[in-house]
């Protein structure tokens, strides 16, 4: 499953980190609804999304489409008040990919596809004392999600209100032993990826053709992390951080104060772990 992650980018810089990827963004709508959480964003949180303006890619090869903040947590077409909302809907910022043509929630929001950007996401083992992990891209871009998104009026609200759900399937191999169950990982690059945002396109295409890459092993990497990111109330930037690396701070900032008037201005501080950098929070 995906119940958390991390995207500590703003609105105005996300376009740049899309554009590395080939995709060209036309506009950001509803950016000023963005809530505050960044390193552990959680349901009901408002995110961007990535939907496709062309279908086809320009001359460059770029993908052209706009992002918008949206809810996190499908909204179904037949709520129509915020008390249906909280009393008569469950979980809706997961939705298993068996059941998306399915299950009334899903079906009728299969053509409204779009991509979810985040730098990583976050996942618990299932054991006795969870742990939890980071994974991310190796190289540190942008991962983006397969999601389904929808529009909708709520009580006497003259604006729509956006939503989306996070779309998992079974986890390949390399990742059962942490949880059976990821987010569909969408490859800009891949001809798939536009084929998936694409509304043309029929839901079983476009659930084939990113099957395949879901089954491949991709350029991720996952360590353990924080523990109290499992805090929805909390937002912190080391929880991004390898547990291992918090633990050799902690040492450090201790050794280095305990010898702190042993040691001139001029001494150097010798061999520094290399740390992961961590986006700053815009």
């Amino acid at each position: 499953m995906c119940g958390r992650y991390a995207l500590p980018i703003a609105p105005t810089t996300l376009p740049e980190y899309f554009g590395r990827q080939n995709l060209h963004v036309d506009q950001v709508v509803y950016s000023e609804k963005r809530t505050a959480h960044q390193y552990n964003i959680g349901p009901t949180a408002v995110v961007p999304v990535f939907i496709l303006t062309s279908k086809t890619a320009d001359k460059s090869g770029d993908i052209n489409g706009y992002i918008e903040y949206m809810r996190w947590g499908l909204i179904p077409k037949w709520v129509k008040t915020r008390s249906d909302l909280r009393r008569k809907v469950g979980s809706t910022f997961n939705a298993r990919v068996e059941n998306l043509t399915s299950l009334s929630t899903w079906k009728s929001n299969v053509n409204n596809r779009c991509a979810v950007p985040v730098l990583g996401y976050y996942e618990w083992t299932h054991d006795k004392i969870k742990k939890p992990y980071y994974i991310k891209r190796e190289d540190g871009e942008l991962m983006f999600l397969a999601g389904l998104f929808s529009h909708g009026k709520l009580d006497n609200d003259t604006e729509e209100t956006g939503s989306f759900t996070v779309i998992t399937d079974d986890a390949p191999d390399y990742l059962k032993w942490l949880h059976p169950r990821m987010p569909i990982v969408l490859q800009p690059q891949d001809e798939s990826f536009q084929k998936w945002i694409d509304p043309a396109v029929d839901i079983e295409t476009a659930l084939e053709l990113n099957k395949k890459n879901h089954s491949s092993r991709e350029a991720l990497e996952w360590y353990a992390v924080d523990r109290n990111v499992g805090d929805s109330r909390s937002d912190d930037k080391s929880y991004v951080l390898p547990q291992r690396n918090l633990i050799l701070n902690f040492f450090e900032t201790k050794a280095k104060t305990a010898n702190s008037k042993k040691r001139s201005s001029n001494d150097g501080d010798g061999e520094k772990n290399k740390r992961p950098k961590i986006p700053k929070a815009e």
